[in-house]
């Protein structure tokens, strides 16, 4: 992380063609693996024998801490729309990204994606073949591939939401690995921790959130999918090097307070990162978040600069400054309460 954190134009050879092709090609393939996990858990559960379950019920036999996640009933269709949901996320933020590269006449190159077991793929990197006409084309590419991404992940929870069903949903979730926002709009909330530090230094002090089975909620899996994109949205936002949520607190603010905005966020993924965030953070997405931290900054790929005056750190438009500052928000909203603060310090 300080390796990350420090790295400035530091020159790390880019690797031959082929083999780049073939890393990104690899990530892909595996992010497609992780997006579509629980549907193939099902569907290996549809064919398998009675005996297979040696006296466990189906939610024992299927929950895993990581995903945070059981079955309810063996439903193969019932589940595949989460792969669906979340592949279509990330198409959506690659189309948002070139139709609005498109505008200024640049071409933009697909880099690396994030997969990560517990939500499919956190992030997707990208860079501009050839000149970049302006910082204000670069934030206009960032917010079109975002806002895209982020109208799907919506969509998918109204739609969830709007289903119904969830007595009779097939999904089970803990309701601490879903958004604040979202579990509210269900009617619950996150387990409350009056007696946490900030910090969390003293583990006597830790209050358990419900965890295993006991904690389950029904929840319908196309909402449970979109919940995972629009976390995945917001960790691709945060203010982090080489990420599009660094850039656009550089093209807002300037690059001193973008360094700032960094090494908070970096110093809370790691209170995070060691379970020490309160009962509703969840470590893995931490570590997560350090993963897609360490490949947008590694991956990112020297471009010829635009002219002096379009490179340096200026007043930010207007409208391009309040969408930027929105979707940053969107990042805040879902990440901060419970996730990256202490949801009991939060709470009235």
């Amino acid at each position: 992380a300080l390796f990350v954190f420090l790295r400035a134009a530091l020159p790390i050879p880019e690797p031959p063609g082929i083999a780049r092709r073939l890393a990104r090609g690899a990530s892909l393939a595996v992010s497609i693996a992780f997006c579509n996990i629980i549907a193939m858990n099902a569907r290996f559960l549809e064919d398998v024998d009675a005996s297979f379950f040696s006296g466990r019920s189906l939610r024992e036999l299927t929950y895993s801490e990581t995903f945070g996640v059981a079955l309810a009933r063996v439903d193969f269709l019932a589940v595949a729309p989460i792969g669906a949901v979340l592949l279509l996320t990330l198409l959506a933020l690659d189309i948002g990204r070139n139709l609005a590269a498109s505008r200024h006449g640049v071409k933009l190159r697909s880099g690396f994606c994030t997969p990560w077991l517990s939500v499919g793929c956190l992030d997707r990197t990208w860079s501009v073949d050839g000149l970049l006409p302006s910082r204000e084309a670069k934030a206009e590419i960032i917010l079109g591939g975002r806002l895209a991404a982020l109208a799907v992940a919506v969509l998918a929870i109204a739609v969830g939401f709007a289903h119904g069903g969830l007595a009779d949903s097939p999904l089970l979730c803990n309701p601490t690995r879903l958004p604040l926002a979202v579990l509210q709009l269900l009617g619950k909330s996150f387990p409350e921790d009056k007696t946490l530090d900030i910090v969390g230094l003293d583990s006597a002090s830790l209050v358990a959130a419900p965890s295993g089975i006991d904690a389950l909620i029904p929840v319908d899996p196309i909402l449970f999918a979109g919940s995972l994109a629009l976390t995945s949205q917001a960790i691709g936002l945060l203010p982090l090097s080489g990420m599009d949520g660094y850039e656009l607190a550089r093209f807002m603010f300037g690059p001193r307070p973008a360094r700032i905005l960094e090494l908070v966020a970096g110093i809370l993924l790691v209170i995070g990162a060691v379970g020490r965030l309160g009962p509703s953070a969840d470590p893995d997405l931490c570590l997560g978040a350090f993963l897609a931290w360490a490949v947008s900054a590694l991956s990112a790929r020297e471009t010829p600069l635009p002219p002096r005056e379009d490179c340096e750190d200026t007043t930010a438009q207007r409208p391009l400054a309040f969408a930027a500052g929105a979707l940053l928000f969107v990042s805040a909203a879902v990440l901060l309460p419970g996730r990256l603060m202490a949801y009991g310090v939060m709470s009235p």
